[in-house]
C-alpha cells in the first residue's frame, strides 16, 4: 500500500447490512484504500480473524456504526475495546462511531429490542464524552456525516504524509534548545 494513502477500516454492523456499500463505491471512485472485513456468506474462515485484527490495530482511519438493522450487541461491546485498546497501540489514529438509538432487526425479540436500545444509550453516553476529550475520535449522527468525517480525515492524513516525505530529508535536530522557566518570563 502506498504509505502516503491512509487505510479506512470499515468495521461495525455486519449481518446482512449493506452500509458499507456507498462508501466502498466512493473509496473506490476516489482511489482511497479501505479494508471491508464483511466477507460473503459462507466465505469465513479462521485465517480471516488475524488479518481482521491487523486492520483493526493499524488501519488510519476505524469507521464503527452501529445500525439499526441489528441488536449490534457485539459491536456495542467492541467499541469500548477498540478505544481502549486500539489508541494505546496508536493514538495517531482516527475513530468514527455511529450509534443508531433504534434497534429494527425483525429477528430480535422485542426484549432483545429494548435490551439493544438501553445498551445503545449507555454506550453513546459514555462515547458522547470520550468524543468531546479526545481530538481523534468522532460521534456522527448519521451514515452521510460519516462518510464526510472520512473523507476529510483521508484528505488531512494525506496532505500530512506529503509534508512529511517532502520535508523528512530537511529537518534538522536541535539538541540544545532550552525553555526559559516560568520565573525568568515573569508567567504564573
Amino acid at each position: 500500500m502506498d504509505n502516503l494513502k491512509p487505510c479506512v477500516g470499515l468495521f461495525g454492523t455486519c449481518g446482512n447490512s449493506r452500509w458499507r456499500d456507498p462508501f466502498i463505491q466512493r473509496f473506490t471512485s476516489e482511489n482511497i484504500a479501505y479494508f471491508n472485513p464483511q466477507v460473503a456468506a459462507g466465505t469465513w474462515h479462521a485465517g480471516l480473524v488475524e488479518t481482521e485484527n491487523s486492520h483493526f490495530v493499524e488501519d488510519d482511519i476505524i469507521l464503527f456504526p452501529v445500525t439499526d438493522e441489528t441488536t449490534g450487541q457485539g459491536s456495542l461491546a467492541e467499541i469500548g475495546f477498540s478505544i481502549a485498546n486500539a489508541l494505546r497501540c496508536n493514538a495517531n489514529r482516527f475513530f468514527v462511531f455511529l450509534i443508531e438509538d433504534e434497534c429494527n432487526d425483525p429477528d430480535a425479540s422485542d426484549e432483545t429490542k429494548a435490551e439493544s436500545v438501553r445498551s445503545r444509550r449507555l454506550v453513546k453516553s459514555k462515547l458522547i464524552r470520550v468524543a468531546a476529550t479526545l481530538d481523534n475520535v468522532f460521534l456522527v449522527e448519521s451514515l452521510a456525516n460519516m462518510l464526510t468525517v472520512s473523507l476529510k480525515l483521508t484528505e488531512l492524513l494525506s496532505a500530512k504524509a506529503k509534508i512529511s516525505q517532502e520535508f523528512r530529508g530537511n529537518m534538522h535536530v536541535i539538541t540544545n534548545f532550552s525553555c526559559p522557566s516560568r520565573e525568568s518570563t515573569g508567567s504564573h
